[in-house]
């Protein structure tokens, strides 16, 4: 399977933004996949998948443009809704910016709530400067590639299946 984007590491996690559609009925949208997973065992059970939306991404992008800007504490928050199997999950995104021993150290954080609230994710990232920008950069490109919709005449595939590029 090929995608659009790229993955970021730290020490801890990683995060990957890339391309990707979702088909829900009969009709395709175009998404951002955010994706945030801790780098240790069982990691993959504690990853946070957000799908998010190309307005969702460029509000992001402005959030990351921001914090980068104020070169001090800065914590910009994106909060992402969404339903499958009929359960409502909400995740809070942070975007942060810290002071530590006279320099800046950038990330994201997060956490993400099932409706029934019998299971809570929280992910951390810190990242560089320049990683932040260009996690900016790509999510305003793949926002703009994104924005589309296909209504398909006919039933579509299975519902909420992710389809990659």
């Amino acid at each position: 399977m090929t995608r659009t984007g790229y993955t970021f590491y730290s020490k801890s996690a990683g995060m990957e933004v890339s391309a990707t559609r979702t088909i829900k009925r009969n009709r395709i949208q175009g998404k951002i996949r955010f994706r945030l997973f801790p780098l240790e065992e069982g990691g993959r059970e504690r990853q946070v998948i957000l799908m998010l939306d190309p307005l969702e991404a460029f509000r992001l992008s402005r959030l990351i443009h921001q914090a980068v800007s104020e070169k001090r504490t800065f914590e910009g928050v994106l909060i992402h809704k969404s339903e499958k199997d009929g359960l409502e999950s909400t995740a809070i995104l942070d975007v942060e910016a810290r002071e530590k021993k006279g320099s800046t150290i950038f990330g994201f954080t997060v956490v993400r709530t099932n409706g029934d609230k019998s299971k809570t994710r929280r992910v951390s990232i810190a990242l560089d400067e320049v990683s932040m920008l260009f996690t900016a950069k790509l999510l305003e490109g793949l926002a703009a590639n994104t924005a589309y919709e296909i209504y398909v005449n006919g039933e579509a595939a299975s519902a909420g299946e992710e389809v990659p590029f």
